[in-house]
């Protein structure tokens, strides 16, 4: 049987319909099928126990900065918020959660690699959200991640938020010209994330994705009855 991943979606408002709606990237859907899995998306979190028993691997997608609060800071003036997504935010951390103690694969993008680095004790540094980052990342070759993806071409940044600083149980796998982590792992499970743009690296983001696929393979017949 695929493995099953589950893909977190942004949440959105249709102005026509006056309806609330999850927008999904095809390119996160497309990169996981390719790599061999089977992408879905979740929709309530009543569900999140039921989606980690069910799915086998999490994909934490690109989407707005998390709020603050998650990494014990704060925010001055009320203009900083606007684009934050509260019930996006309870989501995807009770996912994280869910999927992390049972020590199930989980890959961030972007804003998803932030909220693992936050999930587990880590902080975050808020950066110009209007620049575009176009540099080269340095990959550790003793690392998993960096063995697996050896030199990478420049790779393009959002320009806004970054790491600050991990948590013990997390290292990077690849940084910035300014020593900026823009890759991530964890010391002993397979939870990792990347810091820029995937989407716009489809290379990249293709072995990453069959990566993820692949340390999500069930043994042969399983299912979760068994």
């Amino acid at each position: 049987m695929q493995p099953i991943i589950l893909i977190s979606g942004e949440e959105g408002l249709d102005p026509q319909r006056g309806s609330l709606h999850f927008v999904l990237s095809k390119r996160y859907v497309a990169g996981v099928a390719k790599g061999g899995g089977l992408p879905c998306m979740p929709a309530d979190i009543r569900g999140t126990g039921d989606y980690a028993r069910l799915a086998d691997g999490l994909v934490l997608t690109e989407g707005p900065d998390i709020h603050r609060g998650r990494y014990g800071k704060y925010y001055a003036f009320f203009n900083e918020m606007w684009d934050l997504c509260i019930t996006r935010d309870d989501f995807e951390f009770a996912l994280f959660h869910a999927f992390y103690q049972q020590a199930k694969p989980i890959f961030g993008i972007g804003r998803g690699m932030h909220l693992i680095n936050a999930a587990l004790g880590g902080t975050v540094l808020d950066k110009n959200k209007e620049a575009v980052q176009v540099q080269q990342v340095v990959v550790s070759e003793d690392t998993r991640l960096g063995a697996f993806c050896g030199d990478l071409p420049p790779v393009s940044g959002s320009g806004g938020a970054a790491i600050e600083r991990l948590p013990s149980v997390l290292r990077a796998w690849a940084a910035g010209e300014d020593g900026t982590p823009e890759g991530i792992e964890h010391r002993e499970l397979p939870i990792f994330g990347i810091g820029w743009r995937a989407e716009w690296e489809q290379r990249i983001l293709g072995d990453l994705m069959t990566y993820m696929v692949t340390r999500c393979q069930r043994p042969q017949g399983k299912t979760d009855a068994d």
